[in-house]
Formats: structure tokens, C-alpha cells, sequence
């Protein structure tokens, strides 16, 4: 019998970032889709506090699946969060402690979650797993103890629940690993070790008189972040004095050409309208001064906007 699961890690949802929530029911639609099942190994929150107010919007995500399972393990960043009095679904099982739960077709999902101060060596010792069936979930950092510069390259992560290559090669059917610092899959004999997409969020602040610069940095910025594993949340903000409509339509072009080259890409428009506004002299000095004040984005854009309503009332 053939099982399909979805495998991700790290999604470390957080108030203020609400396309994390985005990127969390993207997964759980591409599960519905293509899966029987969908595995998280660790930090699917960015701390406790953070669970606590996002709990109900991640119930509700995860009930669009409520025919298939979800595997949980607690991660370094949210050990602490899913307490037996916790509810995410019924069909949610989250491994506070190392256990297994069978799935059909007889293959054992073994739950490893994150203990600070303690390996996966010592945590595993005690379960017998079957090498050709058995799945394992964990969350802790992959290296080789024997490397003597591993250290110094991990640095903190190091004390993070390390996984050893001989606690895993040819001793379990798949590795579902979070807290895993790199781009690509990575085989360790015949165990893929597979992370989910990587995402990134960028901002471009538009000044008027600026649109066609701010337009070529869009694109030049995107053609640096493209990869088929990257989802970008794009967000253009600020003020434009030509056509919305033409403005929007630039954006959107970009888009469309490189929305192949990501696994997802979407670019948020959120700046103001000024008409004709550059036709005044003042206001056009103005704007070139302040655009090379160094000074933050968000600073610069509420002095303009304070700026512009306070002339557009004069009428200078």
C-alpha cells in the first residue's frame, strides 16, 4: 500500500507576520491535493505566547483537512506549547514524548520531539525501529561529531538536540527532520532528509517621480531570490504620481514572468495616488530631499504622507 505524506518544519507563525498563516494553508491545501497525511516537525510557532493567540486560526487551517492526519512534534522554539489541554482537531496528533502512532498499510509514525539539554541518541535508544517501514519525526541539528569544525560553524545550534548520521543512516525508512539550516534535500545513505519551501519577504518603498526606479530594483530583486523552493510575499508601499493603473499593471507583468521560477510569488501593492502632484515645484523639491534623507523606509513615507495632505488643504 502507497502513502503519501507531506513533509514541513519551521513555519514559526507569529502575529506579526500573518502570510505565515498564508503559507501554512498553502501547505494544507497541496496536502489535500496530493497527500494522504501531512507531517510538521517542529516549531510551528515562534514561541508559546504566540501559540496561544494563534491556536484557533491554525484549528481552523487544519480543519480543511479534517480526513487526514497531521503529525506534530514540538520544536526548540515551541516545546513548551502543546500541553494535554491543548486542541488543534481531531485529526491532529501531537508527540509530547517519544511514541508512535500506526498509520495505514502498518507503518509506524515514531514522534521524536525536542527536549532542550538532550540528544536524539538518548531519546531514541529505547524504541526498536523497523528500517523499512518505520517513519521518524524530530526536530534538532544534523552534523557529524567527528567533524572538528562543526562547532564553530553551528555555533549555538549545536547544542539544539543533535542527530548524528550513524543514529540514522539505514536504521529507519524516511527522516522527517526540522531545525534544518539549508536550501536543498540531503541524502545520508539511502534516508532523504527533506526540509519545505523556504520564504522570503521583501519590502520596496516607491517615492513620486520614482516609480520607474523602484520598478527596475522589483525586478532585479526578484531575478536574486528566484529558486523553485522560494516563496516570496512581496510588498510595494509608498506613493506614485503616475497612473495606478499603469503602475499596477508594471508590477503585475513582473509577476506573471517570474511566477514560474518560485514556488510562490506574490507581490502586495499597498502605496497611495497622488494626481499631478509633481507639478508643483515645491512639493517635487521636497520629495527629491527627502528620498535621500538616510532616514528608515516607513519614517520617510509617513513624513510624505503628512506632508502631501497638509499642501493638498493649502493648495500651495
Amino acid at each position: 500500500m502507497q502513502i503519501k505524506l507531506v513533509h514541513t518544519a519551521d513555519i514559526h507563525l507569529k502575529r506579526e507576520d500573518p502570510f505565515r498563516l498564508n503559507i501554512l494553508s498553502w501547505i494544507i491545501s497541496k496536502t489535500k491535493e496530493l497527500a494522504d497525511g501531512l507531517i510538521i516537525a517542529g516549531d510551528l510557532f515562534e514561541n508559546n505566547t504566540e501559540a496561544s493567540f494563534l491556536r484557533g486560526s491554525v484549528r481552523e487551517i487544519f480543519e480543511k483537512i479534517q480526513n487526514l492526519p497531521i503529525f506534530i512534534v514540538p520544536g526548540n522554539h515551541d516545546y513548551s506549547s502543546y500541553s494535554p489541554d491543548t486542541f488543534y482537531g481531531e485529526n491532529v496528533v501531537v508527540f509530547n514524548s517519544p511514541a508512535f502512532h500506526i498509520i495505514p498499510g502498518g507503518m509506524r509514525i515514531i514522534g521524536i520531539p525536542f527536549k532542550p539539554g538532550s540528544d536524539f541518541s538518548t531519546l531514541i535508544e529505547k524504541i526498536k525501529i523497523n528500517p523499512d517501514t518505520d517513519i521518524v519525526i524530530t526536530h534538532g541539528t544534523l552534523y557529524d561529531r567527528e567533524s572538528s569544525r562543526i562547532y564553530t560553524e553551528l555555533g549555538e545550534d549545536a547544542k539544539y538536540m543533535p542527530v548524528y548520521k550513524w543514529d540514522i543512516e539505514n536504521k529507519m525508512r524516511y527522516l522527517a527532520l526540522g531545525h534544518f539550516k539549508r536550501s536543498e534535500p540531503v541524502r545520508i545513505e539511502r534516508i532523504p532528509v527533506e526540509i519545505s519551501p523556504y520564504w522570503k519577504k521583501i519590502e520596496w518603498m516607491v517615492f513620486p517621480g520614482k516609480e520607474e526606479k523602484v520598478v527596475k530594483k522589483i525586478e532585479k530583486d526578484i531575478q536574486k531570490a528566484r529558486g523553485t523552493k522560494t516563496m516570496l510575499d512581496g510588498h510595494i508601499k509608498g506613493s506614485i504620481a503616475i497612473s495606478e493603473i499603469d503602475f499596477r499593471e508594471k508590477i503585475r507583468e513582473i509577476e506573471q514572468k517570474y511566477q514560474n521560477e518560485f514556488k510562490l510569488l506574490e507581490l502586495q501593492i499597498e502605496v497611495s495616488y497622488w494626481t499631478d502632484i509633481l507639478k508643483n515645484p515645491t512639493i517635487a523639491s521636497f520629495v527629491e530631499k527627502l528620498e535621500k534623507v538616510n532616514r528608515d523606509d516607513s519614517v520617510k513615507q509617513r513624513a510624505l504622507e503628512l506632508t502631501l495632505s497638509a499642501l493638498e488643504k493649502l493648495r500651495v
